[in-house]
């Protein structure tokens, strides 16, 4: 009895989930259509929108699967929120800062005191690079019992698939395409190998990421029975030669000792070093320091110093604040915390597509369909309403690319590994009986 009330469940929310996504693909293949009258897209657009439905139906069988699609599952509701806070400022971070580029830019900003809050502002805000690649230290760093071809393996479904896509898409809508399957195959293949992406330039960042990613399971073992005196010792040497490689140039006196561990790798090892549970009793005195650096970052700008080199992504500047970000937040990790609202977990859920889309929306939210910046409505008025509207366009974007379109190629390259590792156990065991 319980079995059928089970699959007549299974069987409602099957049909629930096909008539939510079946009505969603056909409202954007109308959008598509009355916007780009491409008889072949639609076509396109239409066969792989089928695939991802039929995806989503037979997923469904999974009780509670229309939840997980809106971060509604007891998997999310479990969740500390601490890590999805820091997404959300990090994303928050990313918009914003990419929307006072395009102000200052464009010169829209011309009042002298505006200019010098929004430039110091916009340097706050590039701290969501930092703490991006601290995030991937913090979650992955730690120990494991995960081989390196499934690290690798579920990087590549989770981090590069969906880019590859993203990266079609913007190059759909700027019409870069060619119409031939192959060279758009070839031109696809070869931007995104060289990291050639100027109709999406904020990708860079994650090339960023994955060149952390190589070394993560390597490095894993490194930590494994690190004693933590050595790890903070570590972290210190790290952050001495970021100092280094920072200001010694501005005094012509360049370092001639090379070290790679001053680069985002670096960031991403004080990621794991301050995400550590001892590291809590350091909070208070990294946060006054994250004050400094927010204070310090105003003086150099006041002064006309070459802020961009002092404090670049991997200055000790910016890692001290994203430090102080960092310690703010994780400082009630030993206590109980709430646990993550639904709006933070859709946002968490869908925040890497976020990060890869907004760059899209914020040129069409001042060039194209609301022509809005941050000087509309005031300063003040005008930042708020294009971080609202550019985080609520990139998270409704980001819903539709990765459910009709990210999980078609994911679910493809799924099987292609599946069966790809069926063959290579078949032929080792071959192997293994023939000795």
């Amino acid at each position: 009895m319980k079995a059928v009330e089970n699959k007549s469940k299974n069987t409602k929310e099957q049909v629930i989930t096909g008539v939510f996504f079946g009505t969603l693909a056909l409202i954007i293949l109308w959008i598509y259509w009355i916007t780009q009258h491409n008889v072949i897209g639609s076509g396109i657009l239409a066969g792989i929108f089928a695939v991802a439905i039929i995806i989503h139906i037979f997923n469904a069988q999974t009780e509670g699967y229309i939840k997980s699609c809106f971060a509604r599952s007891d998997v999310f509701k479990s969740r500390s929120r601490y890590y999805d806070i820091l997404r959300l400022i990090a994303c928050l971070g990313v918009i914003e800062t990419h929307a006072i580029q395009l102000a200052l830019s464009e010169k829209l900003i011309e009042n002298k005191v505006a200019v010098f809050i929004y430039t110091w502002l916009y340097v706050i805000c590039l701290v969501c690079n930092p703490i991006y690649v601290a995030l991937s230290g913090g979650l992955l760093l730690e120990w494991k019992n995960e081989s390196i071809g499934k690290f690798y393996i579920k990087r590549f479904i989770k981090v590069i698939i969906p880019l590859a896509v993203y990266f079609i898409f913007y190059l759909c809508m700027y019409k870069s395409l060619p119409v031939n399957i192959w060279e758009a195959f070839k031109l696809i293949l070869i931007k995104l190998v060289s990291g050639n992406t100027p109709e999406a330039p904020h990708f860079w960042l994650i090339y960023a990421i994955l060149s952390i990613y190589v070394v993560v399971p390597f490095f894993r073992y490194l930590f494994k029975h690190m004693p933590y005196k050595i790890l903070s010792a570590f972290a210190l040497v790290i952050l001495f030669f970021m100092t280094l490689d920072v200001f010694l140039p501005l005094v012509y006196a360049p370092i001639a000792i090379n070290t790679f561990m001053s680069g985002w790798i670096g960031v991403a090892v004080l990621g794991y070093w301050i995400t550590r549970p001892e590291s809590r009793k350091y909070d208070f005195r990294i946060i006054i320091a994250g004050g400094i650096s927010a204070v310090f970052i105003a003086f150099c700008i006041y002064q006309n110093w070459d802020f961009k080199e002092i404090c670049c992504n991997t200055s000790p500047v910016m890692v001290l604040l994203t430090g102080g970000i960092f310690a703010v937040i994780l400082r009630n990790s030993q206590k109980e915390m709430k646990k993550a609202g639904p709006i933070l977990s859709l946002l968490s859920k869908y925040s890497y597509g976020i990060i890869l889309i907004h760059w899209w929306i914020l040129r069409n939210i001042k060039n194209g369909f609301c022509g809005i910046d941050i000087t509309s409505w005031g300063y003040v008025g005008g930042t708020v309403v294009t971080l609202i509207c550019a985080l609520v366009m990139s998270l409704f974007m980001a819903f539709i690319l990765d459910n009709l379109c990210v999980i078609v190629v994911e679910k493809g390259a799924v099987n292609v590994i599946n069966c790809l590792t069926n063959i290579v156990t078949k032929w080792q065991h071959k192997i293994r009986g023939v000795s």
